[in-house]
């Protein structure tokens, strides 16, 4: 007997998202990495960006890049383009975060 199992026709679980300008990205489930690095992030997130720690809005641009970049349609987000194309704000990135971290507890529990 032969079983065979195709990641090129397995569905993955999708979150889309649209940004301004009515650009849509369908967001797949990350690496463990990245949302490692996103659940370290969110105790930063969300304390008030002054002079001292505006390292850590940059930082937060570049996790949404990498984690927007996970998508359906092979589309790499920078950064910059999230800051200056699509005018993501932190207050913006706190509800994505959020919201993010729902669809992810979601696909786990879905799991089970």
């Amino acid at each position: 007997m032969s079983r065979r199992f195709s990641f090129n026709t397995f569905e993955q679980p999708t979150l889309e998202v649209e940004l301004r300008g009515g650009k849509t990205v369908h967001l797949e489930i990350p690496t463990v990495s990245a949302v490692e690095r996103l659940r370290d992030a969110l105790p930063s997130l969300r304390k008030r960006i002054t002079a001292e720690n505006i390292g850590d809005l940059r930082r937060f641009y570049e996790l949404l890049a990498e984690l927007m970049s996970f998508n359906t349609e092979g589309v790499t987000v920078t950064a910059e383009e999230l800051e200056k194309t699509y005018h993501i704000t932190l207050d913006a990135m706190v509800l994505f975060f959020a919201d993010y971290m729902a669809f992810i507890d979601e696909v786990r529990a879905s799991k089970n």
